[in-house]
């Protein structure tokens, strides 16, 4: 492989130790080491490399850019050595920098052309479902009502032309009793399109399909309400959304929808305490439909605040049914729905008074909760301090609501079981 020095110095003592660095014999091979080169020349063998390096380019015509076709300049005498069995096919760091620069000036037109189509689909949908149906709140069942009035309470920016993202709220609020739930809500609202996806919103939330459907993320896109586009046909509709949550025949009109609300919200709220007493004592636990009636059934008789005193206590037991029996974590924790059934069904056959825990602070109470409980039914979180049948009835005169009053409690808990 034919070799050419360019010198970058006029210092002889250099330029003939870069000689001595670079000279080859006949078949290729280095005639003189470094130290060589270094006793030749009287520089120390430590710089021989560095000043080679700095002050002369050994390139070769034998390997070039495949763009520009500037010679290969080698590196050191290693490069050289390994450059003997390597791909010829070679580009240049220039070269390299310009179709670096032009396929990201490539891929940003690709990405901007994607934006675009995506923003055009959304803005599409949401006229689309503007011009068919606009979204009028008298024609809303209670459940859509409490579930939209409490994504916009709970996530709209401050004009209310969008709601954030839900993952992007970043508080110690939350929208329901968890991100499953939070994204079930989201889901259910979209799918009977009471809500859009905003033109606007991060289109990495979306990916396109062949037939410019698409899918997207719940939790991360930013949504629209399906109403006038003006800032006041937005306000009225959230101003009349929450008067008709509030006027006084909408719990008579609506009374079975929203105590099945009621529950749910209830038993959410239990099993949140469920999966939360268990972790802090090192128990994993998945509940499933035993646990949800089993928690259901003690909900009809007592407040979420009273079960979540059953809970606490049986999963105390749990964790020292581990200690103490050397069982699994597994049938440790899956003893705790059999132990939270027993608790309550004792203290309904005698009557117990069960004392109520204080809300946790780790569990605060959610917009979905405050919706109901403090705006529809005007209880201060009346939803965890009182059993649901006993808060519906404060609000409602008994010949009014088909629900049953409630047995009257007597005894204390306390003067008869050690929980």
């Amino acid at each position: 492989m034919h070799l050419e020095l360019t010198f970058l110095t006029e210092d002889e003592t250099i330029r003939e130790a870069c000689k001595l660095y670079w000279a080859r014999s006949p078949d290729g091979q280095f005639i003189h080491s470094v130290k060589g080169v270094a006793t030749l020349t009287g520089i120390p063998t430590s710089k021989i490399p560095q000043l080679t390096k700095k002050h002369c380019r050994a390139s070769t015509d034998d390997i070039s850019c495949s763009e520009c076709e500037e010679s290969y300049v080698f590196t050191n005498r290693t490069d050289y050595v390994n450059s003997q069995n390597a791909d010829r096919d070679w580009v240049c760091s220039p070269c390299l920098e310009a179709i670096r620069e032009i396929e990201e000036a490539e891929l940003f037109e690709r990405q901007q052309a994607e934006t675009k189509k995506k923003r055009e689909i959304l803005a599409n949908v949401l006229q689309r479902r503007k011009d068919n149906n606009e979204l009028r709140p008298e024609e809303l069942n209670a459940r859509e009502c409490i579930q939209l009035l409490s994504l916009i309470r709970y996530a709209a920016s401050e004009d209310i032309s969008y709601i954030h993202p839900i993952a992007s709220i970043d508080d110690n609020s939350s929208l329901t009793t968890g991100s499953y739930e939070d994204q079930n809500l989201v889901t259910d609202l979209y799918q009977k399109g009471l809500i859009v996806i905003h033109p606007d919103t991060n289109v990495n939330a979306i990916s396109l399909k062949s037939d410019e459907s698409f899918n997207f993320y719940p939790m991360h896109v930013s949504w629209a309400l399906p109403v006038i586009d003006d800032h006041l046909s937005i306000s009225n509709f959230v101003i009349q959304l929450d008067e008709r949550i509030r006027s006084s025949d909408f719990l008579h009109l609506h009374f079975d929808e929203i105590k099945q609300l009621c529950a749910e919200i209830a038993l959410e709220e239990c099993l949140a305490f469920l999966s939360y007493t268990l972790a802090d004592h090192g128990l994993n636990f998945s509940p499933g439909d035993k646990t949800k009636l089993t928690l259901s059934k003690a909900l009809e008789h007592y407040s979420v605040a009273q079960v979540n005193n059953f809970i606490w206590g049986a999963s105390k037991d749990a964790a020292a049914y581990f200690m103490r029996a050397s069982v699994s974590k597994k049938q440790a924790a899956n003893s705790v729905v059999k132990n939270i059934q027993q608790r309550f069904e004792r203290s309904i056959a005698n009557d117990w008074e069960v004392k109520p825990f204080r809300r946790n602070y780790d569990l605060p109470q959610s917009t979905l909760s405050r919706t109901l409980f403090n705006v529809v039914l005007m209880s201060d979180d009346g939803g965890f301090d009182k059993p649901i049948q006993k808060l519906l009835h404060s609000r409602l005169d008994d010949s009014d609501c088909p629900a049953q009053e409630p047995a009257q409690e007597s005894e204390s808990i306390e003067d008869h079981c050690p929980f």
